[in-house]
């Protein structure tokens, strides 16, 4: 394949590539007798695909390294997304609230503006670029010539060719199109005052001044060097789509008239912009009450799966919650933030919903009980971590507005802005100090090394390290060094990573025969990153003495993938071990890497393991703190006060147990046993004494026996019940005893006249 792809580099494109298979899918809720109520899936060739992602990859490094896109267009860029967007334009909105200004901005919508990409133009300006050579050839191929077909149920289209538009389907279209409309930003930015933000074909224009009807006049202006960008490049605009706002704190009345094409732009009280909606006043009611009214639509799904007695397992639908409900309600989370707690109470409400349905709880079981019983962290834990990591992301990214932004002072307490709340969660979590140093992203797109080493993630005996004896593991390892590497072929080199609780002062260590390697690795680095710089420790070893064959024997499977392979990476010290060893393969050498099981007695593995733990004792050196590590140190910090508000809720209360996860329900129980087990174990189980408690029963007394108050732990001392007792068996679980004592009291309480 590598072949025939340097001859497709080298020459053009194969006319079988230009053609694709259009495949209209309908949209929800549209009339099928409208042509716009389809979406087009287009099915390209897989071999095209491929040679456009080593064509991309060479492009987009092309793109980064000369900074040749501007910095307002987030859309298809790495490290970038819709939530930048939202953040920057209503930071800009809150601070002119704190100036005593107000905000008119623009969402633009184009109408079929991929499809309306006019090739030729689009060709000049990657000329215009400098894009040259080869490249240039492969990319103006690629746009020439193109043919679709349009499959619909059992029919087929002939072939047509298209004259306009990126290719649908295609890996290379979305960044190309992203070139094509790049220039709208600097046509935009004539205007003075007047700013712009691109997500692909997503526009807005603002503009922030005391005087509204300045920014009214701004905003024409801008309107109308817009039209004639469009017009230049033979872009339309949808003007009964794009609508106008005005973001004001004033009670006054201010009429706003904006025209585009001689067509007045309707105006809206809140516009959705990249999905999430923007009321006047930036409190996010509306957004809140959007995603809550997401989730709750899904949780229909949670009961389809379950009931009080029977359906999914408790772990099933924790899951399903997870990655299929929350993630709705969860979009722009980072922005809440800001948010008033009336405000995001409507989301607190819907997940509280869905934890109910999960464990069968009670209308009057505690929330932290579920939460605990779940692992569900409650939505202002995930709120605030989302926010710092997201701030921790910025810092990373390169992004020239976000290093000399300069927020307006704080006057008023109801218009926090994002930039001024993560601030003070980074002093509640004491976060200002510990993450000062952070480590930038990679500035540029990383080509695939010329040459990658082999590995093995397996032995040469199929063996599961969760289920094989350590002596056995230990002997299948020997073997397989002995068989795979023989001693005197083979230069064997140990090394293993460490780090307090898995996450603090990590710590490297490698062994051979030639050299013994301790060295610390940093305050905030993970088990993972000592892993990865032990191997980078042994690597530059073995570049420094003469040898011809060396195996790495490594125990972290995750380390061995993420050096041997090209899978995208943020890790400066990933990318630094895959250079070193492309350079040493380049040099002729042969390194392998093997995963071999960890604290099985292995010796070499022992020696590395102990050199990696002197490591973590060392001085720590101020290296620059990974997004994966800031963000791991984030949500620790976050979870770590929530673990504490649990903790005082629970105290003194029968459902304490629930903090020790040994205690709490098993997750795969049958629903009718967990059901009955959690409301045992949090006394919210609906008998009398439970009822009376809320003011539904008068007395609390067992209405089966008149013996004592009626609560779960009553029932096994309950004479009504000496049947069920004996009916247990000997190996029975105590939950399945809980459960059939408990279910048979409710039927016999249904009973009663």
């Amino acid at each position: 394949m590598t072949t025939f792809l340097n001859l497709v580099w080298r020459n053009h494109f194969p006319d079988e590539w230009r053609k694709a298979e259009i495949v209209p899918i309908l949209k929800k809720r549209k009339p099928a007798d409208s042509p716009d109520s389809y979406r087009p899936i287009a099915l390209t060739s897989v071999f095209s695909k491929v040679f456009e992602r080593l064509v991309l990859g060479r492009l987009q490094q092309y793109l980064d390294r000369f900074k040749l896109m501007s910095a307002e267009q987030a859309g298809f860029r790495k490290h970038r997304g819709t939530v930048e967007q939202v953040v920057r334009l209503t930071q800009e909105i809150k601070d002119g609230f704190h100036r005593k200004q107000s905000t008119l901005a623009v969402f633009v919508d184009f109408r079929t503006a991929f499809d309306r990409v006019y090739r030729r133009l689009l060709v000049q300006k990657l000329y215009r670029l400098g894009i040259s050579g080869r490249l240039f050839a492969s990319l103006r191929s690629f746009l020439a010539q193109r043919f679709i077909r349009v499959r619909y149920q059992d029919e087929t289209s002939s072939f047509k060719q298209t004259r306009n538009g990126v290719p649908q389907g295609s890996v290379l279209s979305p960044v190309l199109f992203n070139i094509m409309i790049d220039d709208v930003i600097s046509a935009l930015s004539k205007v003075p005052g007047v700013n712009s933000l691109l997500y692909a074909d997503d526009l807005v224009i603002w503009a922030t001044s005391s005087s509204v009807p300045a920014l009214e006049s701004a905003l024409n202006v801008a309107l109308g060097h817009l039209s004639d960008w469009a017009k230049h490049n033979e872009m339309l605009i949808n003007t009964l789509k794009t609508e106008f706002q005005l973001f004001t704190l004033s009670t006054k009345s201010h009429p706003v008239s904006l025209a585009l094409d001689g067509d007045v732009l309707r105006q809206t009280n809140c516009a959705t912009y990249l999905g999430i909606k923007l009321d006047s006043r930036l409190s996010w009611n509306a957004h809140a009450e959007s995603n809550a009214s997401k989730g709750t639509k899904r949780l229909g799904l949670l009961k389809r799966l379950t009931g009080v007695k029977w359906g999914a397992s408790l772990d099933v639908l924790t899951l399903a919650y997870k990655t299929y409900v929350r993630p709705t309600m969860e979009y722009g989370n980072e922005l809440l933030v800001t948010a008033s707690d009336a405000t995001v109470r409507k989301l607190d409400v819907a997940q509280n919903k869905a934890l109910r349905t999960i464990t069968g709880g009670a209308v009057s079981a505690p929330i932290a009980a579920m939460e605990l019983q779940t692992g569900v962290e409650p939505q202002q834990c995930r709120r605030e971590s989302a926010a710092l990591a997201f701030s921790e992301r910025l810092k990373r990214a390169d992004v020239d507005f976000w290093e000399t932004y300069t927020p307006a002072s704080s006057r008023l307490s109801t218009q926090t802005t994002f930039l001024s709340k993560v601030e003070s969660l980074r002093d509640e979590f004491s976060l200002t100090q510990t993450l000062q140093n952070p480590e930038q992203f990679p500035s540029t797109s990383n080509l695939a090394p010329r040459r990658t080493a082999s590995y093995w993630t397996t032995l040469t005996m199929p063996v599961s390290k969760q289920n094989t004896p350590a002596i056995e593991l230990k002997a299948a390892a020997l073997e397989t060094i002995h068989t795979r590497f023989p001693e005197g072929d083979w230069l064997r080199v140990y090394t293993d990573g460490s780090a307090i609780g898995a996450r603090r002062n990590g710590g490297a260590g490698v062994y051979s025969v030639v050299k013994s390697i301790a060295a610390p690795v940093g305050s905030l680095a993970s088990s993972f990153d000592g892993e990865i710089r032990a191997v980078i420790l042994a690597l530059e070893m073995l570049l420094s003495i003469d040898f011809s064959r060396a195996v790495i024997l490594c125990d972290s499977q995750a380390a061995i993938v993420s050096l041997c392979t090209n899978t995208p990476t943020n890790s400066h010290d990933v990318l630094e071990g895959r250079r070193r060893l492309e350079q040493l393969l380049c040099g002729g050498a042969t390194v392998v890497l093997q995963w071999i099981p960890s604290h099985v007695g292995i010796w070499g593995n022992e020696r590395a393991d102990a050199l990696a733990k002197e490591g973590s004792q060392m001085p720590m050196p101020n290296t620059p703190i990974s997004f994966t590590a800031s963000r791991a140190f984030i949500r620790s910090a976050v979870n770590d006060k929530f673990d504490q508000g649990h903790r005082r809720s629970a105290e003194g209360k029968r459902w304490a147990s629930l903090l020790i996860p040994a205690d709490r329900v098993p997750p795969d129980l049958p629903r009718r046993e967990s059901v009955a087990a959690f409301r045992y174990i949090t006394g919210h189980d609906y008998l009398n004494a439970h009822l009376h408690r809320l003011g539904l029963k008068d007395d609390p007394t067992c209405s089966l026996c008149g013996s004592s108050a009626m609560t779960s732990d009553h029932l096994n001392d309950c004479p009504r019940l000496e049947d069920i007792k004996r009916s247990f068996s000997p190996d029975e679980t105590n939950w399945s005893k809980i459960s059939k004592l408990y279910w048979a009291a409710k039927t016999l309480m249904a009973e009663e006249p």
